[in-house]
């Protein structure tokens, strides 16, 4: 191993001989810790943490991923006991084994880790269970509770095991290292081998055999709090899921997937054991029929998994989230869920949602992301996306793939009432062109949906990709545009538009634009757009064009003004020296008919 160190060093792979050459197993003397293998931090007995990250001999290209903590008297996770992370060491994964009078977590002490904290696992502690974390004063807050990438907290007296096997049949039961689908975001999925300490138990009931009712069966005989770390049920003969389909067990990720004739769940088909439900995908259900009582029923379902940080409901036909859907009959409330994701493949199926009732997801104040696209929305209700309490972390939302189509699937204050910032998304797919979605006519952004919205946080904003969208520039409009006819900034920096000339995507967006045929009643006869650096003029009447610019002159506003448009129907004659200081590298006159014109029109 030296000597190939060695050669990758003289031609200077430098990365690659770090990688290859660093210790598997490098100790430093008194501070109780190991570097194993290459991304593990290991710990047992009396270790002291800070002093092993200031004393390591490491760089700052290779991040530590996972901390390891065993055997130890450890009382408390804080800075007293010698906690103190700092880069490379801010891991996503924490495992503890054997730390039976470990009985606090400071939560200051693991903010550090942010956004890159993914799993926490404690097994023989003296920790609350997680699902009791937080909710008895004496305990103090819940220190997981803020972590928006945590994907999986599991804190118990010990580790899950397989139960008799003739009770699970004809589910099987694995205890080991199994290979792992861990669901990140809205969309994406990754697939790997369990690495950290210790072992997982996971079930799988993949037989056309199990319905509702067989499932039902074999967790009622289950011990109260038998755990699974993930259970993962495929089954053609299930149709319904009755009142406390898992009974009693401690399940931390259910993964439906492929059931085609699942059409209904019972409004208490988690009521027991969903508190440690933290991850639920649905895939490829029929909730197409459902009726508006079922599917008040199916999100009062939903409402028992208080700890559920991401649910993904894929082309399952679910037609419409309620008013409040969210928003559980018991006062519960989703304070982990950070994503979530209702999306159908409008190529392969006929039906999906078709409209977000007011408040829908008022329930889940910490969401952090929602996708809605590929769906059959035509409507967003008033306060669609609006909370009943202040939000500090942004809200983004993904309609694309959608066919409202035209404002007319607008309410008024629509995307209003978020209390924090909502930044949405509209875009199309570019493998489904024949898709009616994919061709939106925004004719005009109404004043009583887009005023309130882009007023309301300085950061809210609708985002159209891969197209372009022209309005109708008139009255409807005025509300945009200051009285010079200068787009306002508020306008420009909320409404973004990635626009597409020829096969080439701009580099980056910039703000909306007339149509041609636009008439430009009640608002000024040349309107500017400093986000595309264009100038243009139009409507059916005649204007003073030499006036008018004239005027413009004397406006004060910040842009490099390139293209100027003229589509201005009642103007037969372009006079001469036209745009005066302007300097534009590119004009159009679009549907005009001059009387005559001369080579020194408009310089």
């Amino acid at each position: 191993m030296v000597e190939l160190c060695k050669v990758f060093f003289a031609v200077g792979i430098i990365v690659l001989q770090y990688h290859l050459c660093a210790p598997m197993d490098q100790r430093l003397v008194g501070s109780g810790c190991i570097v194993q293998g290459f991304s593990t931090v290991r710990c047992r007995q009396d270790f002291n943490l800070t002093h092993f990250i200031v004393n390591y001999n490491s760089s700052d290209i290779w991040n530590f991923r996972n901390l390891e903590i065993l055997d130890t008297n450890l009382l408390s996770i804080d800075k007293t006991s010698g906690f103190e992370f700092q880069r490379p060491f801010l891991f996503q994964r924490i495992y503890i084994h054997n730390a039976p009078k470990l009985s606090s977590i400071d939560t200051d002490t693991i903010s550090v880790l942010s956004d890159s904290f993914t799993h926490f696992r404690a097994i023989g502690t003296n920790l609350p269970d997680y699902n009791n974390l937080g909710r008895r004063p004496e305990d103090g807050p819940n220190p997981f509770a803020e972590f928006s990438e945590l994907n999986q907290v599991f804190v118990g007296k010990t580790e899950g095991a397989c139960p008799d096997p003739t009770i699970l049949f004809p589910c099987t039961c694995v205890h080991g290292k199994p290979w792992l689908t861990e669901v990140s975001g809205l969309y994406s999925t990754s697939s790997s081998r369990y690495d950290g300490y210790g072992n997982l138990t996971g079930l799988t009931c993949d037989d056309d055999s199990i319905t509702g009712k067989g499932l039902f069966n074999i967790f009622r005989q289950l011990t109260p709090g038998t755990h699974f770390d993930s259970i993962t049920i495929r089954s053609s003969n299930i149709t319904h899921l009755p009142q406390n389909v898992f009974s009693d067990s401690s399940i931390t990720t259910v993964w439906f997937d492929r059931v085609p004739n699942l059409r209904f769940i019972h409004p208490g088909a988690f009521a027991s054991g969903g508190a440690s439900i933290q991850i639920l995908e649905i895939d490829g259900a029929n909730f197409s029929a459902a009726k508006e009582s079922e599917v008040g029923q199916f999100f009062m379902a939903l409402s028992s998994l208080v700890n559920l940080r991401n649910l993904r409901l894929s082309s399952c036909g679910i037609p419409f989230v309620p008013n409040s859907g969210f928003v559980p009959r018991y006062g519960q409330r989703f304070h982990n869920l950070r994503y979530l994701s209702i999306s159908f493949d409008r190529r392969v199926h006929s039906s999906g949602l078709s409209r977000i009732g007011s408040y829908a997801f008022s329930g889940a104040p910490k969401l952090k992301e929602i996708g809605l696209g590929k769906n059959f929305i035509s409507k967003f209700e008033s306060f669609s996306f609006g909370f009943n309490e202040t939000r500090q972390q942004q809200l983004r939302v993904y309609i694309g793939l959608n066919p409202f189509n035209d404002s007319t699937g607008l309410e008024p204050n629509a995307f209003s009432g978020s209390r924090g910032p909502l930044w949405i998304k509209y875009d199309i797919d570019s493998f489904a062109a024949s898709d009616p979605a994919n061709d939106p006519q925004f004719h005009f952004l109404p004043e009583n949906v887009f005023r309130p919205f882009l007023d309301e946080h300085q950061k809210n904003a609708l985002v159209v990709d891969y197209f372009n969208v022209e309005i109708w520039c008139d009255g409807g409009s005025k509300w945009m545009f200051d009285s010079n006819g200068v787009l306002k900034p508020r306008v420009q920096n909320g409404i973004k538009i990635v626009r597409v000339d020829g096969n080439v995507i701009s580099s980056w967006p910039d703000s909306i634009r007339c149509k041609a045929e636009s008439s430009f009643e009640s608002v000024p006869p040349c309107l500017l757009f400093p986000a595309a650096g264009l100038v243009h003029c139009g409507g059916n009447f005649g204007i003073d064009i030499a006036k008018t610019f004239k005027d413009l002159e004397g406006v004060n506003f910040t842009g490099n003004f390139s293209s100027l448009v003229f589509s201005t129907k009642g103007v037969e004659e372009i006079p001469k020296n036209l745009i005066g200081n302007f300097r534009f590298t590119h004009i159009s006159f679009l549907g005009m008919k001059f009387k005559h014109s001369t080579a020194e029109t408009a310089n």
